[in-house]
């Protein structure tokens, strides 16, 4: 299960990323409110997918927990790496033009 596993999680954060991509180009307010709502989103589809597997296979249950719980980690670690830099570098680069107001 676990290639299925990185399957799903490169797909459904590959489709979050561009999600806040273009949240990202709207408002900071937007795109907070667009990030949170997409986390929750996501934790539940994981949430379902681990109450399904448990229902259907619950042998081998506690290794897929596991192994989902830490794709979960890595993978939101990554998200958050990847938007913070994001938002720095938007905001770098609104604020490029008005230090040399003065």
């Amino acid at each position: 299960f676990f290639p299925f596993l990185v399957l799903l999680f490169f797909t459904v954060n590959a489709f979050f990323l561009l999600f806040f991509y273009r949240s990202l180009q709207k408002s900071t307010s937007q795109f907070i409110r667009t990030y949170m709502l997409a986390t929750v989103i996501k934790l539940v589809i994981y949430l379902v997918l681990v109450l399904v597997y448990v229902l259907v296979c619950r042998e081998s249950a506690v290794p897929f927990a596991v192994t989902l719980g830490l794709l979960y980690i890595a993978f939101t670690a990554y998200d958050l790496y990847i938007m913070t830099s994001k938002v720095k570098r938007k905001k770098e680069n609104h604020a490029a033009p008005n230090q040399f107001s003065n």
